[in-house]
């Protein structure tokens, strides 16, 4: 079965009031669930509502994408509606561009530096929301306080 011992957490920079307070929780709860071992490292990430390629600020992010795009595929899962993609054009300079909208919030969870799920994603079932990704670790910390040792599978065919 596969392991969770990091998880890093992407929050969008500059959103409503409501959805800051969604984003606090959320980071609570993850806390809560690094405090109880349940996982060992989490990191918090803040980016930008969107990226537009070439843009040369956005270097971390476009790497994210890629990589989180690599696991979608090998997973046979898609990030959208989540990461929103879309082709441009600017009338004034008559450019053509690509901008990628990142989600609010977006949950990755490792197992070393193996990248093993990612919230949300979009299966042939449906979404899988980042509630899901926590519910599956709280779930974890669960069968192993009651000594069953039992950790649930991130897998999203599975799940999704």
């Amino acid at each position: 079965m596969t392991r969770v011992t990091r998880a890093e957490l992407y929050l969008r920079e500059g959103v409503p009031i409501a959805a800051e307070t969604e984003q606090s929780r959320i980071l609570g709860r993850l806390q809560a669930l690094a405090a109880a071992g349940i996982i060992r490292d989490l990191q918090v990430r803040r980016w930008p509502r969107r990226v537009t390629d070439g843009d040369v600020c956005a270097r971390r992010e476009f790497a994210v994408c890629r990589e989180f795009e690599g696991w979608a595929a090998e997973h046979s899962v898609r990030l959208a509606p989540a990461f929103n993609r879309h082709d441009c054009h600017n009338g004034f300079t008559g450019s053509d561009y690509t901008t990628t909208t990142l989600p609010v919030i977006c949950l990755a969870l490792y197992d070393d530096d193996d990248l093993v799920a990612i919230y949300p994603h979009t299966g042939e079932n449906g979404i899988r929301t980042l509630l899901d990704g926590l519910s599956m670790l709280e779930a974890d910390g669960l069968s192993r306080a009651d000594g069953t040792g039992t950790r649930p599978t991130p897998d999203p065919r599975r799940q999704a």
